[in-house]
């Protein structure tokens, strides 16, 4: 609950808390949280707390390779050539009449193959 407010703009006090038992949907417990609220002063320190032990508990990566259980020198697994930059894929527009044809068309339109540009010749 911390870490979101934290890490997402859109997420802030006050919270609503609502509780319902298993295989019911009847609210049995709602409460408003807020910054006075001692459930969640109590939450809040006690997160930042934990998250820095359990963050401080880690052990430093092997950067020589010295230790291969904590290596982070180990190569990385091939992928194979990764493109950077895709050209984008030209299909022809499909014109359609009814609404169930054109979610067809633009599936087609997805799925189809590049156009290739025919050479046109200069007429003389």
């Amino acid at each position: 609950m911390d870490s979101t407010l934290n890490s997402n703009i859109s997420v802030g006090l006050p919270l609503d808390l609502l509780v319902y038992e298993k295989n019911s949907l009847k609210a049995s417990k709602l409460v408003t949280l807020d910054e006075s609220n001692p459930y969640f002063q109590m939450i809040h320190q006690l997160w930042g707390e934990r998250l820095r032990s359990a963050f401080n508990s880690i052990d430093e990566p092997s950067w020589t390779g010295a230790n291969k259980d904590k290596s982070i020198s180990a190569p990385a697994k091939k992928m194979g050539a990764v493109p950077i930059n895709h050209p984008p894929i030209k299909t022809k527009p499909v014109k359609s009449k009814t609404k169930s044809r054109a979610v067809k068309a633009t599936k087609i339109a997805k799925t189809a193959k590049p156009i290739k540009k025919a050479a046109v010749k200069a007429k003389a």
